[in-house]
């Protein structure tokens, strides 16, 4: 064997050796979990090799540096210059896991060469300084001639993992002794490097904005969330959650090749709230998550409504629908139910009827429920519909209620008299219109000239003009002034006192020829006859009524009709014409009424256009008729008689007709007692004799007397008589 054969020897079983004590100090790596990332360093699998993690540190006479992923890796030695350096000088390749972060743990390859014992190589755990433990390597001046992998590219074929659980971990080759000589290489070359960083801090949230994180009100449609986030190691993701789901994330971009692998997060997230599942309240989740997968969240409650309100119920104008003098409205109405936001304003729009000139407004207000003093654009009549806005904002105009009409006339009607016409004098008209309500009612009204009190007459309306007969038969002659007046529908009223050319409307009576009327009931004795006003007949007999028609100078009006209406006083028959006639060559005329009530019987000569009418009133005043008849004609003093009769005069009320029963008494007929009559007309009364003395014939006799209502005036039945023995 040769002395170069027999080096080669002993140095593979070093390396045997020396891996045998690496392996029973190593730790297998492993994936990283949740609250640690991994970084790489000088991996030909990751970013090109690239190393971005650890940092040179060195004094003067040696080096560090890296060559990935090709070379030598990254490597620490001293500079192989057959110089000296002082003790604890070297250099570092220096891994800081970022401010409250720790490295839990390195895996890596490596490889060294050691020519002097006073250097030291290894991997060191430790603060953010040069101190601490070795946890892997050789210390100067021990395990001096341990296993080598000569050359700058060798290294062992094994990796390595060791716990550092420190904020730092580097790699160093660094004297140990007073003076350490470069004249050999004291180097430590590793690569394929993975760093585990331990995280245990969730990130930090600020800068919460956007209408979802800031705003209390009720939200609708689109809005937006945003926030800011910091975390030692950077933000790897932003999201956004709705009642626990995911609506929206933002990833950034990571460098697992750096300590801090991730930058600092923004996020900023437009959200279209009907997607939410309904209207209501929903919870909003803001989360950041580091590179360790830490997650940072803050969460608030946000009400959402995206429903518009249904219609109004029950829309009501105070006052109805008709027209009004003043632009005045109060509208009310019933809001509908809400399940989410309330009621916080009212839209309308006003149209003309025929769905032009329209005009919108609104108004706010809590649970809004009416609108007072509304005013319409300008007099006429106009359409209102309404709708409703909620507290989010949702309205919709096809939730509008069905339109409600508005109608406002200001101005008074026109009129205006019309002179009189010598055809038809007595008839007065007057011209009346009106712009906008039109006309409701007009009347004429006449007073004597001097006086304050207006009259009105009998005025009704043709078509655009205010017709009135003037009833001279019951004016005095005389001077008179005329007033027209008109009222529109809206109530505005205006009057005149003039014609329409300007002058005073003043009338002279008499205006027709006077017509003289003679009537009255025929009463005759003897030979002689007479016409009475007013007469009492009995129930049943034939009346008969006469008259004359003249001028006022006495001369006979021929021809001309005479009408009688015929009134009972019952208030419940409607008058009755009984007679119509013609008068006679001399004027005169005559006409019968038959039997039935009391009455009043109208004659009347209704007149011409240019001939006054005449009216004349006859009374006829029926008796009411009863019989009456005892049971017996004799009787003995304590025994009692029963009367019995029948009203024959008819029209009987309901509740029956009092009856009087009367006796003679010394020339003159008393009262004894009363009954009532059943509807029908029958009535009884029993009457018991007591102190009677002797014989005595009584005469007795029932009497019908007068009563409101009752269309007979008082009338008595025959008398009977009946003998009582006393004792």
């Amino acid at each position: 064997m040769s002395k170069g054969q027999g080096r080669m020897r002993r140095v593979r079983a070093v390396i045997v050796l020396g891996l045998a004590g690496w392996i029973a100090g190593a730790v297998v790596g492993s994936n990283a979990q949740a609250g640690t990332y991994d970084v790489h360093a000088c991996n030909p699998a990751v970013a090109a090799g690239a190393n971005n993690s650890f940092y040179p540190a060195y004094s003067a006479g040696s080096t560090a540096f890296s060559e990935c992923p090709a070379g030598q890796g990254m490597t620490v030695r001293n500079g192989w210059d057959n110089g000296n350096s002082s003790f604890l000088e070297g250099a570092h390749l220096i891994f800081d896991a970022p401010p409250g972060n720790a490295v839990e743990s390195v895996d890596f390859q490596a490889g060294f060469e050691r020519h002097d014992c006073s250097w030291g190589l290894g991997v060191i755990s430790s603060g953010y300084d040069l101190g601490g433990t070795r946890v892997w390597g050789f210390a100067p001046g021990a395990d001096c001639g341990a296993g080598q992998t000569p050359g700058p590219t060798n290294f062992f074929p094994h990796r390595w993992s060791f716990a550092i659980n420190n904020p730092r971990v580097r790699f160093e080759a660094r004297c140990g002794a007073g003076s350490c000589p470069r004249t050999g290489i004291a180097a430590f070359r590793i690569r394929d490097v993975l760093v585990r960083v331990r995280d245990e801090t969730a990130p930090g949230l600020a800068n919460g904005r956007g209408a979802l994180w800031t705003e209390d009100r009720w939200l609708r449609g689109t809005h937006s969330v945003g926030f800011d986030s910091s975390d030692a190691a950077g933000i790897r993701e932003g999201v956004v959650s709705i009642d626990g789901q995911r609506v929206g994330a933002l990833s950034f971009e990571c460098d697992y090749t750096r300590p801090a692998p991730c930058p600092g997060g923004s996020m900023d997230l437009e959200q279209n709230t009907r997607g939410w599942g309904g209207d209501g309240e929903h919870t909003v989740t803001i989360t950041a998550i580091d590179a360790a997968g830490n997650p940072g969240s803050a969460s608030r409650k946000v009400r959402v409504d995206n429903t518009a309100p249904d219609a109004p119920k029950d829309l009501v104008v105070d006052g109805g629908d008709g027209w009004r003098s003043q632009n005045e409205f109060d509208i009310r109405w019933t809001n509908p139910d809400q399940s989410a936001s309330p009621i916080a304003g009212v839209h309308w729009e006003i149209c003309k009827p025929d769905g032009k000139d329209c005009l919108k407004g609104q108004k706010d207000g809590e649970s809004i429920k009416s609108l007072q003093d509304f005013k319409i654009p300008a007099p006429g009549e106009y359409t209102l519909k309404l709708w409703l806005r909620d507290a989010a904002g949702n309205v919709e105009q096809r939730l509008s209620t069905a339109p409600a009409t508005l109608r406002y006339d200001d101005a008074s009607p026109d009129v205006a008299l019309e002179p009189l016409t010598a055809d038809d004098p007595t008839r007065v008209m007057a011209t009346a219109s009106d712009k906008g309500s039109g006309i409701a009612s007009g009347a004429i009204e006449i007073r004597a000239k001097g006086s304050e009190t207006w009259t009105p007459m009998a005025s009704a309306t043709e078509g655009d003009r205010i017709v009135a007969r003037i009833e001279d038969e019951k004016l005095g002659d005389g001077a008179y002034e005329l007033r027209a007046r008109a009222v529109d529908v809206a109530g505005n009223e205006r009057s005149t006192t003039t014609l329409a050319d300007g002058r005073a409307a003043e009338i002279t009576l008499p205006l027709r020829l006077k017509t003289v009327l003679q009537a009255g009931i025929v009463r005759r004795s003897g030979k002689k006859t007479k016409l009475v006003s007013s007469a009492r007949v009995s129930y049943g007999q034939l009346v008969r009524v006469s008259g004359r028609l003249v001028s006022p100078e006495g001369n006979p009006l021929e021809g001309l009709e005479v009408q009688a209406v015929s009134t009972v006083p019952d208030g419940i028959t409607p008058p009755t014409v009984i007679a119509t006639v013609k008068s006679s060559r001399t004027g005169r005329f005559s006409f019968l009424v038959r039997k039935g009530p009391s009455r009043s019987i109208e004659v009347r000569y209704a007149g011409a256009p240019q001939v006054r009418g005449a009216t004349r009133v006859v009374g006829l005043n029926v008796r009411a008729k009863t019989s009456v008849r005892p049971n017996r004609r004799s009787f003995v003093n304590g025994e009692s008689v029963r009367f019995r009769g029948a009203i024959a005069t008819g029209r009987i009320p309901k509740a029956g007709k009092l009856v009087e029963l009367q006796v003679l008494v010394r020339g003159r007929w008393r009262t004894f007692a009363t009954t009532r009559s059943g509807p029908k007309g029958t009535w009884r009364y029993d009457y018991r004799f007591d102190g009677t003395k002797g014989r005595v014939t009584f005469r007795f006799r029932a009497r019908v007397p007068r009563e409101a209502g009752y269309p007979f005036v008082t009338g008595d039945s025959r008398i009977v008589k009946v003998r009582v023995r006393g004792l």
